[in-house]
Formats: C-alpha cells, sequence, structure tokens
C-alpha cells in the first residue's frame, strides 16, 4: 500500500471513529460503544499474541515487513483494552445501557461544543499519524 493510501486509509479510521464516538455521546451510550470495541480489541490482541494471524494479515494488507518475535509488550494493547472494558463496564452497571445524564447534556446544548472540541482533536491525532507514517516511509 502506498504511503498516501495508508494515510488516507488512517484518516478515515479515525474519523469514522470519532464520529460513531460522537453519535454515542449524543444518545448518552459512549460506554456501550467502548465496551464492543474494548472486548473487540481483547479477543483480537490475544488471538494475535498467541498465534500471531492478525499481525500477519495486517502485514500482507499494507506490504509491512512481519516479525514472528512475540514479547510481553505485545500484551500492552490487551492489558489497555482490558482497562477500557473495565471502565465501561463498571459505567455500564452504574447507568444502565443509557447514561441519562450525559444525554441530558448533550442534548441540552452542550453538543456543538463537544463536537468542535473532538473533531479539533481527531484533526491533531489525524495530522500526527500522518506525519508519523511520511515520515517513517521516507526514512524506508
Amino acid at each position: 500500500m502506498s504511503t498516501k493510501k495508508l494515510i488516507l486509509f488512517l484518516a478515515l479510521d479515525l474519523a469514522v471513529l470519532a464520529l460513531l464516538l460522537l453519535a454515542s455521546a449524543y444518545y448518552g451510550m459512549v460506554h456501550l460503544l467502548l465496551l464492543f470495541l474494548g472486548l473487540l480489541l481483547v479477543i483480537l490482541g490475544a488471538l494475535d499474541y498467541y498465534n500471531g494471524i492478525v499481525s500477519r494479515m495486517l502485514a500482507v494488507l499494507f506490504k509491512l515487513p512481519g516479525s514472528e518475535k512475540r514479547s510481553l509488550l505485545d500484551l500492552l494493547p490487551v492489558l489497555l483494552s482490558l482497562l477500557v472494558v473495565i471502565y465501561s463496564s463498571l459505567l455500564l452497571f452504574q447507568h444502565g445501557p443509557v447514561n441519562q445524564v450525559q444525554r441530558q447534556v448533550m442534548q441540552g446544548g452542550l453538543f456543538p461544543t463537544f463536537c468542535c472540541w473532538t473533531l479539533a482533536g481527531t484533526g491533531v491525532v489525524i495530522a500526527i499519524a500522518a506525519a508519523v507514517t511520511w515520515w517513517s516511509e521516507r526514512k524506508r
């Protein structure tokens, strides 16, 4: 995959994730989305740590060099995803499927401000990801 396509893929991926988070924040269900994504990432990360299938698929998709070495550092995404699952499940048990306080605040007028800050933050993250991708490809 060329550098331009990879940067476009990263930008679209992060933008779609930000839009999903904004939509779920408007309805007060961010914790459900984070729980689902966290569980998905825990499962994929554990599978990847034990048999490396996800890394091999991504290496083929993005034409990256593969690595067969495994270290404990490869478990870091699994542990971080597990923290997201724990945090969002605590919110689920505390507020139920819909966080009414968050929903009322978002629908009561705070949503446009929240959107501006979220989109600005997403733009910064996309710019950093694009710069790192471009710089690492140029370095090769």
